[in-house]
């Protein structure tokens, strides 16, 4: 193993900045596109809807509305799922290991970009890391701020820039408040919610298990 620092996954101040960039939305949206997962050749598209922190909304437009706790609880989930892919690709697992040390600082950061822009951006930041070319590692955030159609976003390019940051300094910025859209955010004004340590820990109420 190539992991001297003993880091399990992605930390609370890492989850922090993940869910400020993803935002909370109560009620399925449209959030671009996605291959149809019905599809073998991984060629065709279908529309994409999101619910919670990023998580997609298995029923479409007919998913149940969340409460934030579900939506945190759903978050929590999501993270489990693919923190130990952002272990292994960065070289904390026995493969491929890191020629230079890996902090918690790079899983945090490369976490966000995988979270949001999927496995193309981690790939590529990883492959970097792992060949202890970390500047250029840094620089790589950068060439991700298009989405799914190719079109570069203001949006994703302020999240790269704070992504590189937090990937070369350990600094993970304001993490509050987050905004939060009890309707659909392109059409919604937002308020403002504080996360709480108790939010990152993916805490559910017995009420909310049966939300979808």
């Amino acid at each position: 193993m190539s992991n001297p620092n003993k880091i399990t996954g992605l930390s609370l101040l890492g989850a922090h900045f993940t869910a400020r960039r993803e935002a909370i939305v109560l009620v399925p949206y449209r959030d671009g596109m996605m291959i149809d997962p019905k599809d073998p050749t991984h060629q065709d598209k279908i529309e994409r809807w999101s619910v919670g922190l990023g998580s997609l909304a298995r029923h479409g437009e007919r998913t149940k509305p969340l409460t934030v706790k579900k939506a945190f609880s759903e978050f929590h989930k999501a993270v489990r799922t693919r923190e130990q892919s952002v272990l292994w690709a960065l070289g904390l697992g026995i493969w491929f290991p890191s020629p230079v040390p890996v902090l918690q600082q790079h899983v945090d950061s490369v976490f966000s970009l995988y979270y949001q822009g999927g496995s193309d951006g981690l790939k590529a930041v990883s492959a970097l890391v792992r060949a202890g070319r970390m500047q250029e590692a840094a620089d790589e955030f950068l060439r991700w701020d298009a989405d799914a159609e190719g079109i570069p976003r203001k949006g994703l390019k302020a999240r790269r820039e704070l992504e590189r940051t937090l990937f070369l300094t350990g600094d993970h910025g304001a993490l509050n408040p987050v905004r939060l859209y009890r309707g659909d955010p392109k059409t919604t004004p937002f308020e403002e919610y504080n996360v709480t340590e108790r939010d990152l820990k993916g805490w559910l109420e017995p009420d909310d298990e049966d939300d979808e």
